[in-house]
């Protein structure tokens, strides 16, 4: 995924930007702790950005254990939105899609069990949901992230 939000830094892009999409049961999120560390610390593309679809099974009826990711997503600084339906799990992945955007950071969806497992009816359409991105000062001057995959010296700044 991290590749994915370098692409507009590449001489002569063909795109302005690549959402990226990640899904992973608890245990794989786990596993890829590592991978979603250094994505935070590329960062993401204000064009692009990183969606992690997190499957949380606290009852355990698909998994092999229990499980809840939200304090490993928290300790790699991935902010988390839960949807408590399938119309909130599309319209809360427009809006982590626009936080991962505005911050420079990888966002997710923690999605359990019975939001998984559901069907229903969602209302959809371009203008359904729109996101208000914020305007980002630092020391007087917009910022608007852009990824590096330069990681160190200028992440430890």
């Amino acid at each position: 995924m991290w590749g994915s939000q370098l692409a507009a830094t590449l001489p002569g892009p063909r795109f302005d930007g690549v959402v990226g999409v990640w899904f992973g049961k608890a245990p794989g999120v786990d596993r890829a702790a590592d991978a979603i560390r250094h994505g935070n610390m590329v960062g993401t593309d204000p064009r692009g950005g990183v969606l992690a679809l997190c499957g949380d099974d606290p009852a355990c009826k698909s998994s092999t254990i229990p499980s809840a990711s939200e304090s490993l997503l928290a300790a790699l600084r991935v902010p988390i939105l839960v949807p408590g339906s399938v119309q909130e799990a599309l319209d809360l992945g427009r809006h982590a899609i626009a936080c991962s955007r505005a911050s420079g950071l990888w966002a997710a969806l923690k999605v359990v069990t019975n939001v998984a497992d559901a069907a229903g009816t969602a209302e959809v359409g371009p203008d359904r949901v729109t996101p208000v991105m914020p305007v980002l000062e630092w020391e007087g001057e917009t910022y608007v992230h852009r990824p590096s995959a330069n990681l160190l010296p200028p992440t430890i700044a």
